[in-house]
């Protein structure tokens, strides 16, 4: 195996465990510690005869830890070492090394409240703070003081202070590595004035290709963004061979698993930033009105004593507000524990016989009504199906506790019954899952977008089939499109006005090629409403312009044959070969900043195609530079014939002029360009307008060459002029007519 930096101190860390029954290890990132330090208390027998569990923040990262650690000990994933995360496992009976997330500890600590199972349990990156690992360590902690002083814990990070966590474990001993060192240099871009930030994402993604030469990791906000960057750099990849990869905890295993894996060409991964749990957890609780700029609000710190995940106690503390607390106990305790109705493969056939002619106001309303009818009957049977009588009566018990707790967090408050009760459910579901707003696609379909811009399709086993907005409650976001199992009707006239934002909105067209602009109404990110509307200042619609042109500079730029074309041909040209000039260089920097110029005031692909592209060229060019460029490479060369002959220009090659040997007559020496630099090559051609030599050496041609097909093209082309002294001979332009 290849030695790491983390490798020096995992005696150290053996050595404490076997004094003691916790260490904190502080390592910087690459320096092994996540893939060498279970091994290693596994062949030193830390764990006996039991599991190590090893604690992943994240999925990716959990697969990706066991699949290394199993690869350098040789093993086959899921015998030795294995995995569990949401959704996926690979493990086995023989499994020794089990990395999980904190929720799948919380889970097991469930059916096994000693851990009975486990001899060591490891806290890897235990930085990337979080509610489940936090509250992980705190029952690990707990057990090890009572009823397993012999379970071992171990925690890994690279930045968190280390001085509290070892006085929280125990005063236990720290053993650090430095890692290794490695140059980072830092860019800043520019802030993107008139582009989207996966456009700009995309486009430093793509300088950064031509400046690198290995794979590009791309951190980015959220699962939109990905999304959106992925799109702008389509082009790029189908240019450059390239794999687009997203990369986070919501894809498959075998999408993430592809992500991390070599490819045989480059790749650019777009992944979700290290972290963001934490700061998409913020954004979360500020979305349910728990903190702000300042903190932790009043509504936060109640939130936080009440006994249910935030979002759950923020449907329990609208209760009260809507008039009837029970029914939002009870729908809060529902949502809490697991469904208590029997699984059943006619339950599509059973919603739609409940709601015959009509879709269902709320899948989890339908469920609150069935739990209220068994509290008042006992009846277990349904038109959702069979309740599970021992799940049904849990539910009410959490119920009844939510209710106890409400209760007790406003006291002094009338918990009244005066509001229409089906209100009771719906709108406190508005406030605890806000960021799970969708808009339904087209009337009558299954499929809709949510919050954040992720696709979303109604299971059949829902019944909310024709409101317009309605909330995905329970889903499966493992697949591209997120299956909603049980969604809740939302009329528009409930959504918070202060949430609401109206703007104007400008954006490219790429089927008409155009910059429209339309007025949306969104709540949060999700639109809501819009309509065509006029164009705004100038200024944003040539910016949006310009970054579709960028993309597609192939659509806009002027041809290679036109007069803009060949302009910019001869002006790369004269650069190379006459550098003191300093001519620009005319490449996709220079036309990026000529786009800027050319795009205002313009509206399309087809304006900017039709735009003077010539004078644009030119301007950028002094007046002495305008001056060398006809001179110096001129477009045109005259020749004894009075003709004015095109040249062709190539990039690091001479000219070419291509002309009749009769209007050559009289031209003592090959014409040169460049400040004489460079010798034009000659196509000199028959009557037919075909070469019959190609030289750059003229009067080597008609001391040596002319006199031989002379001979034999004076009898194919009689009306044409064949001196014996081409020297002297008057050129001429068209053959003159035999008297």
């Amino acid at each position: 195996m290849v030695p790491l930096p983390i490798d020096l101190i995992l005696p150290d860390i053996v050595a404490a465990l076997r004094r003691g029954p916790c260490v904190v290890v502080r390592a910087p990132t690459g320096a092994g510690k996540t893939t060498r330090v279970p091994p290693a208390l596994l062949d030193a027998g830390i764990a006996a005869n039991r599991r190590i569990l090893v604690l992943e923040p994240r999925r990716v990262a959990a697969r990706a830890a066991a699949r290394r650690m199993a690869l350098e000990r040789g093993g086959r994933l899921g015998d030795e070492v294995g995995y569990q995360v949401r959704f996926d496992r690979q493990y086995g009976p023989r499994t020794r090394i089990l990395v999980i997330t904190p929720g799948v500890l919380l889970r097991l600590l469930q059916d096994d409240p000693f851990l009975e199972s486990a001899g060591v349990v490891v806290f890897d990156e235990f930085h990337e703070r979080g509610l489940d690992s936090d509250l992980a360590l705190g029952m690990v902690r707990l057990l090890q003081q009572t009823v397993r002083p012999d379970l071992r814990v171990v925690v890994m990070s690279a930045t968190v202070a280390v001085e509290q966590l070892s006085a929280y474990l125990g005063d236990c001993p720290v053993a650090s590595s430095e890692g290794r060192q490695y140059p980072v240099e830092v860019r800043y871009e520019p802030r993107p004035e008139h582009q989207s930030w996966p456009a700009a994402a995309a486009l430093a993604a793509e300088r950064l290709l031509d400046q690198t030469d290995g794979d590009l990791l791309v951190f980015l906000p959220g699962m939109q963004e990905i999304r959106q960057t992925a799109r702008h750099l389509e082009d790029a990849a189908a240019k450059r061979k390239l794999a687009v990869l997203p990369l986070h905890g919501d894809l498959p295993a075998e999408q993430q698993d592809a992500a991390l894996a070599p490819w045989d060409r480059r790749k650019i991964v777009l992944a979700t930033k290290r972290g963001g749990n934490v700061d998409h957890g913020r954004r979360r609780r500020q979305r349910l009105g728990a903190v702000d700029a300042q903190g932790a609000t009043e509504l936060g710190r109640t939130l936080a004593r009440l006994p249910v995940h935030p979002r759950l106690a923020r449907l329990l503390v609208e209760g009260p507000r809507w008039g009837r607390p029970e029914r939002a106990a009870l729908t809060a305790a529902l949502l809490a524990e697991r469904d208590p109705f029997a699984r059943d493969v006619a339950l599509p056939f059973r919603v739609a016989a409940k709601h015959l002619g009509h879709g269902a106001v709320s899948d989890v309303l339908d469920r609150v009504e069935a739990l209220e009818e068994f509290a008042r009957t006992g009846r277990i049977d349904s038109p959702l199906g069979t309740l599970n009588r021992g799940a049904a009566r849990f539910t009410l018990r959490a119920r009844d506790q939510l209710l106890r707790s409400l209760r007790y967090e406003i006291r002094g408050s009338e918990l009244s019954e005066n509001r229409a009760a089906d209100e009771a459910v719906l709108r406190p579901l508005l406030a605890a899952f806000p960021d799970r707003l969708a808009r339904r696609r087209e009337a009558g379909s299954r499929r809709g977008v949510m919050v954040g811009g992720r696709g979303v399709r109604l299971a059949p086993t829902s019944g909310v089939t024709e409101s317009e907005l309605f909330l995905c409650i329970d889903v499966d976001a493992s697949r591209t499109e997120t299956l909603v199992r049980q969604a809740s009707a939302v009329q528009r006239e409930w959504l918070p006005p202060e949430r609401l934002t109206s703007a104007i909105e400008v954006a490219f067209d790429a089927a008409t090629e155009r910059v429209s602009a339309r007025r949306r109404v969104r709540f949060e990110d999700l639109v809501l409403e819009e309509a065509h509307t006029a164009l705004p200042d100038d200024a944003e619609t040539a910016g949006v312009l310009t970054a579709a042109a960028l993309k597609q500079l192939d659509r806009v730029l002027p041809p290679a044959d036109s007069p803009a074309g060949l302009y910019r041909t001869r002006v790369r040209w004269l650069r190379e070969w006459m550098p003191e000039l300093e001519l620009p260089p005319f490449d996709e920097n220079d036309l990026r900043d000529l786009l800027s110029w050319l795009c205002v005031g313009r509206r399309s692909f087809a304006d900017l195609r039709a735009a003077d592209w010539l004078s644009a060229l030119q301007g950028r060019l002094t007046h002495i530079q305008r001056q060398a460029v006809e001179r110096e490479a001129p477009e045109r060369l005259p020749v004894p014939s009075g003709s004015r002959i095109t040249l062709r220009y190539e990039p690091g090659r001479a000219p070419v002029l291509a002309a009749r040997i009769q209007e050559m007559f009289g031209l003592q020496d090959t014409p040169r360009v460049a400040g004489g630099r460079v010798r034009v090559v000659l196509h000199l051609l028959a009557p037919n307008h075909r070469p019959q030599q190609v030289t750059d050496d003229l009067a080597s041609f008609w001391s040596n060459t002319y006199p031989q097909i002379r001979k034999e093209l004076r009898g194919r082309y009689p009306k044409h002029a064949w001196p014996e002294d081409p020297w002297t001979a008057p050129a001429e332009r068209r053959p003159r007519r035999k008297k």
